[in-house]
């Protein structure tokens, strides 16, 4: 939604720009073998437009804006890259494409309605390549980052209210960091990774945060640490030595669902205030750092705590701590495990409240469940 609303903000805004410009430059550069290509533009005032092209060679980029209602596209494409873009005060638009070698980029924005996307790829028999840095300040932000291969990292850091990020990533040294922050405003994130050696921290600020991480192979390993507000999280994590960490904080509606499925898994959910909520689900079979399912769940004063955990595998453990806020709190919590080894502990507490536990076990199992004012056990 905030996309469309800056899109079209950016579209009718620069549409103008064709009867109303003060500012415009155009810089092309194609360059020679194995040298030259830098550009530098500065422009200030509004409706200012910049285009930034190169082709080969040691590029370079840097294009700074000042005022309002300002454009930056800058293409590169081969060999040494860099790009940058500072833009300042309100409706910014940027956008920088990146094709091969040792690619780094830039953004800087600042104000309110700012817009930026990054595009990497890499390449031309690179041994580098791929970084990336978003930084918006201001309200209505929305940042987007695609890269492909070799040594990603992105870093993404939104500071205002109305946040959007992407980031996407493919191949090889993935990282990814996320920071949104703000007072009683909705934050977004969406994490994407696939191959080789993945990380991904989302840390998200006051307001009605929602994360949501994707990882497919390799090193995997996520995080998101959300604050106040009506927080969810969402991490499916699929292939080789798997981990993930949610802690949410002082949220009304708290939810967490992590996902993993093969080798060494390991979750840990810690969840705070309100009616938290927690599904884990992991399938192991082994070979990989941990070899085996955990899973943590931590739910602290909420009204009504439920956990569900589901684990295949060999040496599968599970820990349930829930305690609730006081008066008529009901704790639930329900596990199913089927395997070898496999171990379960539940401790439930809540003052008058109803604690109900569930545990259904197939191999060579064990189980302590420990109640505290109320109780129900289904063993």
């Amino acid at each position: 939604m905030i996309k469309k609303v800056v899109l079209c903000a950016a579209a009718l805004v620069f549409g103008t720009v064709a009867f109303a410009q003060t500012n415009n430059s155009t810089i092309n550069q194609v360059g020679g073998l194995f040298g030259a290509n830098t550009a530098s533009v500065g422009q200030a005032g509004v409706f200012i437009n910049s285009e930034l092209n190169q082709l080969g060679s040691n590029n370079g980029g840097t294009v700074l804006q000042t005022g309002a209602l300002q454009l930056s596209e800058m293409d590169q494409i081969g060999f040494g890259n860099l790009a940058s873009a500072t833009q300042s005060d309100a409706l910014n638009y940027s956008d920088i494409d990146q094709v091969g070698r040792t690619n780094t980029a830039g953004n800087t924005q600042s104000g309110l309605g700012n817009y930026s996307s990054i595009d990497q790829t890499s390449g031309f028999f690179s041994a580098g390549g791929n970084q990336a840095y978003t930084t918006q300040a201001g309200l209505g932000l929305y940042s987007e980052v695609t890269q492909d291969g070799t040594m990603n990292t992105s870093n993404v850091m939104q500071t205002g209210a109305f946040h959007e990020s992407y980031v996407e990533q493919i191949g090889n040294g993935n990282g990814s960091y996320v920071n949104q922050s703000q007072t009683g405003t909705p934050n977004y994130s969406d994490v994407y990774q696939e191959g080789d050696d993945n990380g991904s921290s989302v840390q998200q600020g006051w307001g009605d945060n929602y994360s949501d991480v994707d990882q497919i192979g390799d090193r995997n390993w996520s995080g998101v640490i959300q604050n106040f507000g009506t927080n969810t999280s969402n991490v499916l994590q699929l292939g080789n030595d798997n981990a993930s960490d949610v802690t949410q904080f002082a949220g009304n509606n708290n939810v967490s669902d992590v996902n993993q499925a093969g080798n060494g898994n390991k979750s840990s959910v810690d969840q705070a205030w309100g009616d938290n909520d927690s599904y884990v689900g992991q399938l192991g079979l082994g070979s990989g750092a941990g070899s085996g399912n955990t899973s943590f769940v931590v739910q602290r004063r909420g009204n009504d705590n439920n956990s569900v955990v589901g684990q295949i595998g060999v040496g599968n453990e599970s820990y349930v701590y829930q305690s609730g806020a006081g008066g008529s709190v009901v704790n639930n919590s329900f596990l199913i495990q089927a395997g070898i080894g496999n171990y379960h502990s539940v401790s439930q507490t809540g003052a008058f409240g109803i604690n109900n536990s569930a545990v259904t076990q197939i191999g060579t199992n064990s189980a302590t469940v420990v109640q505290v004012s109320g109780s129900t056990v289904f063993p």
